[in-house]
């Protein structure tokens, strides 16, 4: 070896971004023991958590931001238990771990996607500008959040990360801490559009290819379910499926009516024949349906850990008629 060959700086190894196995991993792991505290949290306030109804989402995403956050930023250095355990943390352009702000914005550009995703919301949040801005958080940044997150190989960085210029590497010291900066890729960039682009057009399309009529007379009955006073949060559809060897078209018509209720103690029959016979009186396509089917659901649901109890009851409109004339209905 020559003395110019010995003076010569060692070049530092680029840092190794954290793959997709690797961080699914550790998202698990931490997914892991933040149901079991939101398990037992529901299990110790059960009454208390059914009574929030749908907004239970909102004390998950609470609870989740309280753990990601802190951890993930430089109080934690950069890491929650997952991450320390499959040995990765979320750093910077630098190298440095992320302020608690930085942190924070990270956790709710993913946060607020997956809690929204299978959602009860009322009616009004649903309907908002024709529920396009709810379809873009919900499926559009949660579909971009999981395939950039697949198949942005060169570092890995989905949505989350990019919007905050952050990066999940491998907490190795013999890698370089800074990280280089990368651009992302105009085919990344396309699909990600494209899919956000579909997401918001969704809610204009589905009535045409799903044939589910979402209009205005729809709303309003699931605006008069919701407003029962056993009803904490309701949801309304219509459905046609297909049936083959009958007569006839062969079509199966049937309104869904969902409601979670306040109470295990509800007369369940009674409310049922209730809220079907505000569907026969509200919504004319309730007659002309062949199945009128209510739900029934007493539990809760913090996008963490949910836990429900269901009973459903389906019945021809006619015979929903002569429940309702009976007085069944309470």
């Amino acid at each position: 070896m020559t003395t110019a060959e010995a003076a010569s700086p060692v070049s530092p190894c680029p840092p190794a971004f954290a793959g997709f196995w690797r961080r699914f991993a550790a998202f698990l792991l931490d997914g892991l023991l933040l149901g079991l505290v939101a398990n037992v949290l529901g299990y110790a306030l059960f009454d208390t958590m059914v009574r929030i109804g749908p907004w239970g989402r909102a004390l998950g995403f609470l609870i989740a931001l309280a753990y990601f956050a802190p951890l993930e930023s430089r109080l934690g250095g950069g890491q929650t238990p997952g991450k320390r355990l499959l040995k990765i943390h979320v750093v910077d352009a630098t190298g440095a771990p992320l302020a608690l702000a930085r942190s924070t914005t990270r956790f709710a550009i993913f946060g607020v996607p997956y809690f929204l995703s299978g959602a009860a919301l009322p009616a009004w949040v649903v309907g908002f500008a024709g529920g396009v801005p709810l379809a873009l958080l919900s499926y559009g940044a949660f579909t971009a959040l999981g395939t950039l997150l697949v198949f942005n190989r060169a570092t890995h960085q989905s949505l989350h990360d990019l919007l905050t210029r952050s990066f999940i590497v491998r907490a190795d010291p013999a890698f370089a801490p800074g990280v280089p900066a990368r651009r992302l890729g105009r085919g990344h960039v396309a699909v990600t559009a494209a899919i956000l682009v579909l997401a918001g057009a969704l809610p204009l399309a589905a009535p045409r290819l799903l044939r589910v009529p979402l209009g205005a007379d729809l709303r309003v009955l699931c605006e008069r379910v919701a407003a029962q006073p056993e009803v904490r949060s309701a949801t309304v559809f219509e459905s046609t499926s297909t049936r083959y060897g009958v007569a006839g078209d062969g079509r199966l018509r049937a309104l869904l009516v969902q409601a979670a209720i306040d109470s295990s103690l509800v007369d369940g029959d009674a409310l049922a024949t209730r809220l079907a016979g505000i569907a026969l009186a509200s919504w004319p396509g309730a007659a002309r349906a062949d199945r009128i089917v209510v739900v029934l659901s007493y539990g809760f649901d913090l996008g963490l850990a949910s836990s429900w109890d269901s009973r459903e009851f389906s019945y021809a409109p006619d015979q929903w008629r002569d429940r309702v004339a009976a007085g069944l209905g309470g």
